[in-house]
């Protein structure tokens, strides 16, 4: 029988129970701090056709909280972190046009499909009731690191199908872009991006879009 104040697993383990149960306990409370501040972007961005609809005072109110839950980010490295793999859903953009679902006088769902294994992600516009879509556009794009909270964007094709049949097949694309991450967890995703070349890129002077995107199913996003 181990002596007194050891457990069966040893000192060491014994010692550092305390530790693991105080750090069980911080993510805890950093979680439950957060998940306010994420709630409130979803019910702000909720109606807004990903952010397309969004009036000045709702725009800057999602801004104000996207800075704070940034300055909570619980993610280092986060340009090298397997947690962006699997399905992610566009909450909030401030961009215009197909990056927000805009296709014609349609607006859509927007997805992020990452597969870290296959090393691409795919981007998807959506339109129809969930599971039945009229219209699909589907964007293919590779990343690479270029620094703990950057990656370069290289779109390669772009397709379009109407009720499943292809009316553009895999067109090839030649355009790149750079997305700054400020916030990543299990199931919420803040980044800035710059859609232009980027051999001048700079946070301070070239222009960016916000784009604030939830776990699949994470919360429920609404119309």
């Amino acid at each position: 029988a181990p002596p007194p104040g050891v457990s069966a697993a040893g000192p060491q383990t014994s010692a550092m129970l305390p530790l693991l149960a105080f750090n069980a306990c911080s993510v805890l409370a950093a979680a439950s701090a957060v998940r306010p501040l994420k709630q409130s972007i979803v019910n702000l961005a909720r109606g807004t056709s990903n952010g397309l609809t969004a009036d000045v005072s709702t725009a800057a109110q999602i801004g104000a909280f996207a800075q704070l839950l940034g300055e909570q980010n619980p993610t280092a490295d986060m340009a090298r972190s397997d947690l962006v793999d699997g399905e992610w859903q566009l909450v909030y953009t401030s961009t215009s046009g197909g990056s927000a679902g805009k296709l014609g006088p349609f607006v859509g769902r927007v997805e992020q499909h990452f597969n870290l294994a296959a090393d691409k992600y795919t981007n998807y516009v959506l339109i129809g009731p969930a599971g039945f879509d009229l219209v699909a556009g589907k964007l293919n794009a590779k990343w690479e690191v270029i620094g703990d909270n950057l990656w370069r964007v290289n779109f390669q094709d772009i397709s379009f199908s109407v009720f499943g049949v292809p009316l553009v097949k895999e067109k090839p694309l030649d355009a790149s872009g750079v997305w700054r991450l400020t916030y990543m967890d299990g199931d919420f995703r803040i980044l800035f991006a710059a859609g232009s070349r980027t051999d001048d890129y700079s946070p301070l002077t070239t222009p960016e879009n916000i784009y604030i995107l939830a776990r699949k199913g994470a919360f429920n996003l609404g119309g």
